[in-house]
């Protein structure tokens, strides 16, 4: 394709999932207030480890996990900005994998925190 990308297998559901598990269990790759997240050495280790895990390139396992950590991002800006008012009942989540990434909720509250201002008026 247009930018250069290598052709990936189709990750199973199971696969994802089992992908979602292995990361948690490494919060070097997902949870930047953790010390060692900005350690390079460890987050390589961490990728090697799921890599063998899923038996797949360690390229396409951090690719896939970009793309499931910005897909949760997104579910969960949809679900911050639902209305009030809207019934519990008619709300679901937003793919299939957002309940399991929910382990990821509270940095995106730091994160969304640390990047608006604290200036009031």
């Amino acid at each position: 394709n247009k930018r250069g990308r290598k052709a990936v297998a189709i990750w199973s559901d199971e696969q994802c999932y089992q992908l979602i598990d292995l990361v948690e269990e490494r919060p070097t790759l997902w949870d930047f207030t953790n010390g060692d997240y900005k350690n390079r050495n460890k987050r390589e280790i961490s990728w090697e480890e799921i890599s063998k895990a899923l038996d797949l390139p360690k390229d396409e396992v951090a690719n896939k996990w970009n793309l499931l950590r910005q897909q949760f991002r997104n579910a969960h800006s949809k679900v911050q900005s639902t209305k009030s008012g809207q019934a519990a009942a008619d709300r679901k989540p937003p793919n299939k994998f957002y309940s399991a990434l929910h382990f990821m909720q509270p940095i995106l509250s730091v994160d969304s925190g640390s990047r608006t201002s604290s200036y009031v008026s």
